[in-house]
């Protein structure tokens, strides 16, 4: 089991729903408990308030930070990557919510996007190749027939055909 990590305290809560609704409780509790405290002390109402809301804000900051920084917030430059064609970062993905569910689907994004790349580079080399190889043939026999090395004979032309037949197919 992962040990808890003190900058996640929601991270053992399955659902980003539940994650949220704590941090909605903890922040309502700590403001009662402060207002109703702060009143008992003898403080304005105001002024009891205001402490409260500060509390309550210091309390949302340090649970929402470990679902937001924590869970997300290492992400924007890693689709800036990848479309820039470099697919081999990935983003966290050790959270149990959802918003770890989209870091698997990320990453899951980024490997197909990497095979789709390598298959397309594949289809170029070869289809490079496939064109390469018809076009040189046909320019090696016209060059010699312009120069004169070979009489323009049906033979040839025929040769000739075939590979401009061969390209067409493509």
């Amino acid at each position: 089991m992962r040990r808890p990590d003190p900058e996640r305290p929601l991270d053992q809560l399955p659902t980003l729903k539940l994650k949220l609704s704590v941090v909605i409780l903890a922040a309502v509790a700590v403001t009662v408990v402060a207002f109703f405290v702060g009143i008992k002390l003898g403080l304005w109402a105001s002024l009891s308030g205001v402490i409260a809301g500060a509390l309550a804000l210091a309390v949302v900051w340090v649970l929402a930070r470990g679902i937001t920084v924590a869970g997300c917030g290492r992400w924007p430059k890693r689709p800036t990557r990848w479309r820039g064609g470099d697919f081999s970062r990935r983003v966290t993905a050790d959270s149990r919510d959802e918003i770890g569910a989209l870091a698997r689907s990320f990453n899951a994004m980024a490997a197909e996007l990497a095979e789709t790349d390598r298959l397309r580079r594949e289809l170029v080399a070869n289809v490079s190749h496939e064109l390469r190889t018809p076009i040189t043939a046909l320019q090696v026999v016209l060059e010699n027939l312009v120069d004169g090395v070979e009489p323009p004979d049906p033979a040839t032309l025929r040769t000739m055909l075939a590979q401009v037949e061969r390209l067409g197919r493509w």
